[in-house]
């Protein structure tokens, strides 16, 4: 399943769920887990919640209090903010996602052709594109110069310049995910303790951690207090969530 709007782009990898910016840096990361999607930023800290209700999604901020919502109607994404008033809209037609206005003005376009996605202004005038060969994803340019790319390598995500020269990469290794920079001098890491997730500074001192309770994932600074949480519910988040920019 793909999914693309004017920022944010979503891959299935795996059991993995990239969601990149426009220059395909990966900003967020899911991964599966039975019926449970997590959802991270780039360092593996839970960011928001939203619930299913029938064929209404609620996206609610760390109290609960809700933001936004949607809901489909036929081929028609519909996102409100809390008043119920329209915001944007997205349609699919065959292979081409269209995102509107609220005036049903379109905004962009994107399309596969293959293994290539492109990305077009309300011209059809292409903006980016991008093509998976093997394990490595190129980002190009309108004219096909590559500007990034990213490749895996077992538990290893690389992420290149246009020359192949590392950028950062990330490795697991058992329950720990270490974020390096290019001469692997590790700049963040987590670990999972049970229930517990500890984000640590290069030194190993605790950042953030988070635990869950039963559906619901607390997000605390380091001393306890809450910052966050988050609850998921559903299979259709990879429907919408790249149509909203939560």
């Amino acid at each position: 399943m793909i999914s693309a709007t004017s920022n944010k782009t979503l891959y299935v990898v795996r059991e993995l769920l990239m969601v990149y910016d426009i220059s395909y840096l990966p900003i967020k990361h899911c991964m599966w887990s039975g019926e449970l999607l997590m959802v991270y930023d780039i360092s593996y800290l839970p960011i928001k919640h939203c619930m299913w209700s029938g064929e209404l999604l609620m996206v609610y901020d760390i109290s609960y209090l809700p933001i936004k919502h949607c809901m489909w109607s036929g081929e028609g994404l519909m996102v409100y903010d809390i008043s119920y008033l329209p915001i944007k809209h997205c349609m699919w037609s065959g292979e081409l996602l269209m995102v509107y206005d609220i005036s049903y003005l379109p905004i962009k376009h994107c399309m596969w052709s293959g293994e290539l996605l492109m990305v077009y202004d309300i011209s059809y005038l292409p903006i980016k594109h991008c093509m998976w060969s093997g394990e490595g994803l190129m980002v190009y340019d309108i004219s096909y110069l590559p500007i990034k790319h990213c490749m895996w390598s077992g538990e290893g995500l690389m992420v290149y310049d246009i020359s192949y020269l590392p950028i950062k990469h990330c490795m697991w290794s058992g329950e720990l995910l270490m974020v390096y920079d290019i001469s692997y001098l590790p700049i963040k890491h987590c670990m999972w303790s049970g229930e517990l997730l500890m984000v640590y500074d290069i030194s190993y001192l605790p950042i953030k951690h988070c635990m869950w309770s039963g559906e619901l994932l607390m997000v605390y600074d380091i001393s306890y207090l809450p910052i966050k949480h988050c609850m998921w519910s559903g299979e259709g988040l990879m429907l919408i969530s790249a149509t909203s920019q939560y």
